[in-house]
């Protein structure tokens, strides 16, 4: 009962978040980007922790998040990938230099060969025929999103429901307390 408490909070707090950043900007170009490692590798919770900090150091200095507003993370460990980072960022679509599949390759890119040391992979969400399929599906939420596209922001909640799911959430032993799923950037984390 705990567990399923955490979910809902989680997703209310989230939820929440899309909201204001909604406020605050009507259009953005949403991103989505799985990070993980290549199978040769062995991952402790510790080393992807240091990479996402890393990467997020690097947010303030890089012109490739020039336009951010906002992201939501999640760090879980799934059979296959083993750890991995599923990252949903929020670019003001004036001044994102981009369109939204390069800006997820680019992304993905710097994940790969600066932040992991080319030991990363990572999943671009953004390839035109996976576009296509979540289009022709109806789950259609990255790339461009305006406040007033209801169909598109329900799909971006159901992306914060998967990502706030019980299944391969994780509890570090060495550090119970983490955060798995955070939210930043922007005036409206509070």
């Amino acid at each position: 009962a705990n567990q399923e408490r955490d979910v809902i909070r989680r997703f209310e707090k989230m939820s929440t978040y899309i909201d204001n950043l909604f406020k605050v900007n009507e259009n953005y170009t949403v991103i989505r980007v799985d990070l993980s490692y290549s199978k040769e590798v062995h991952v402790e919770f510790d080393t992807i922790k240091s990479d996402w900090n890393r990467l997020y150091t690097n947010m303030r200095h890089n012109q490739l998040f020039k336009g951010l507003e906002g992201y939501i993370y999640k760090i879980e460990h799934g059979m296959d990938k083993g750890l991995h980072i599923h990252w949903l960022l929020f670019f003001d679509t004036v001044q994102c230099k981009f369109d939204d599949a390069l800006l997820a390759q680019k992304l993905g890119e710097y994940w790969q060969f600066d932040i992991a040391s080319r030991q990363g992979q990572y999943w671009n969400c953004h390839g035109r025929d996976q576009k296509k399929n979540y289009s022709d599906l109806g789950i259609l939420a990255i790339g461009q999103v305006t406040k007033t596209d209801e169909p598109q922001r329900k799909n971006l909640l159901n992306i914060v429901r998967y990502f706030c799911k019980r299944r391969q959430f994780i509890k570090p032993r060495d550090n119970p307390k983490a955060r798995l799923i955070e939210s930043g950037l922007l005036s409206v984390d509070g």
